[in-house]
Order: C-alpha cells, then structure tokens, then sequence
C-alpha cells in the first residue's frame, strides 16, 4: 500500500520544489487542486485485517498522467461535497502483525504512513479487548518548511490542497479514542494533519454473550443436579 500512498505524495512535493516555494504560483500552476489520500482499515476478530486505500485528485485539476501505469480502475469519489478522480486499493493481512508491518513499512525514499502502529487482542473468552495505537506519519515532511512565512505558506497551501482520511473499525464497543471521533456504526474517523505527525489510539471490547448465556445456563443446570 505505501507505494501508491506516496506517489500522489510526490506530486506535491514536486510543485514546491519546482516553484521555490512561492504559494501563489503552486497555486496557479497547479495541476494536482486538492489531493486525497485515504485509508479505512478493518480489524476482524478472528486476528485477520484488511485496508482500503484510496488515491485521488478533485476532479476540475484531473489529468490521465497523474496516474499513468496505475493497473486499478479509475473510479469517481465523493468526498466532503466535491468530486474527485481516483482509484481504490485493497489488502488483505492475515495477521495484526503484518498490517502494522505494511502501515510502518518505509517507501524507496524512506518514508512511513506511520511512524508507530498497533493492534493488540487481550483478555479472556468472556470478554476481549482491542486496543490500536498509532503516531500517523508527518506526509509532506519538514524539509520544505523552514522557519518563518514560508513555512506558514507552506502549511496552508497542504492544507488547502491535500487531505487525508483514515478510519478504523475495531470488533465490539468503541470505549475510547484519542485524536478521532466515533460514529453510530462504530466507525472511528481520525483528524489526520499532512503537516504534522498524528497521535491516534482507540480500546474496544467485544463481549462474548453465547459463551456467557451457555456457561451461565451450564451452571444453573449443575446446581439442579
């Protein structure tokens, strides 16, 4: 996943580079408008996860090269009221292991989604819990922001022109969450800044009813005999 993750990464990297650090040009001679990268992972029970990457551009800036050699179909996405252009990406992980290896995983350039990243399963039949920690990656870097009103430009115009979704469902009741907020489906969607690394963490617990109600009723049956 972190291979397309920072290709669209680089897009914007470039336009900086190109124009010297001047907002106002990367603005005008911008092809990119407002990038969006996101990244909704789902943790299973069974130990298992998967992830869903999305790519895209809004849809006014769109241009085929961009994601020339991408072999995903292009697809067009609503998100936050505009259209974008783009291509989803999904993974399969067969353990909570490798997808924390593949979300710190480092790009050819050195570079992470997440600078720390884990999901833990603990507790007993009854009840488990399931905890995530995670430091999401500060994406564009500071070595284009340096002291002063260029870093302050440089900070608005990612802002304006990338945005970064990530979400995470957990098994069971969402107890707590830090740097996100919990919707009516369980679903925790997590403020990501392009600029800044990103403290994210949330604890769920899945109660095991059947195993309750039957040892429950298994008791109640011995204390007849």
């Amino acid at each position: 996943m972190i291979k397309y993750c920072y290709k669209i990464i680089n897009l914007l990297r470039e336009k900086w580079e190109k124009y010297g650090g001047k907002y106002e040009k990367i603005i005008q001679k911008s092809s990119g408008g407002s990038m969006h990268i996101g990244i909704d992972i789902t943790v299973n029970p069974d130990g298992t996860a998967n992830a869903v990457g999305r790519y895209a551009v809004q849809k006014d800036y769109y241009s085929d090269e961009m994601f020339e050699g991408t072999e995903h179909e292009i697809q067009t996405f609503t998100i936050d009221g505009d259209e974008y252009l783009g291509y989803e990406y999904t993974s399969d992980y067969a353990t909570y292991g490798e997808l924390a290896e593949d979300m710190t995983n480092p790009s050819e350039q050195g570079d992470t989604i997440f600078n720390e990243f884990s999901v833990v399963k603990s507790g007993n039949p009854f009840v488990r819990t399931y905890t995530f920690n995670g430091v999401f990656a500060n994406l564009l870097g500071e070595e284009m922001a340096e002291e002063g009103e260029d870093a302050a430009q440089y900070e608005e115009m990612a802002n304006s022109m990338f945005k970064i979704g990530f979400t995470m469902k957990l098994p069971g009741k969402v107890k707590s969450c830090t740097g996100g907020t919990v919707g009516d489906d369980g679903v925790i969607t997590f403020e990501i800044s392009p600029c800044a690394e990103t403290v994210c963490s949330a604890v769920s617990q899945e109660v095991n009813i059947p195993l309750i109600a039957g040892t429950a009723a298994a008791v109640v049956v011995i204390i007849a005999v």
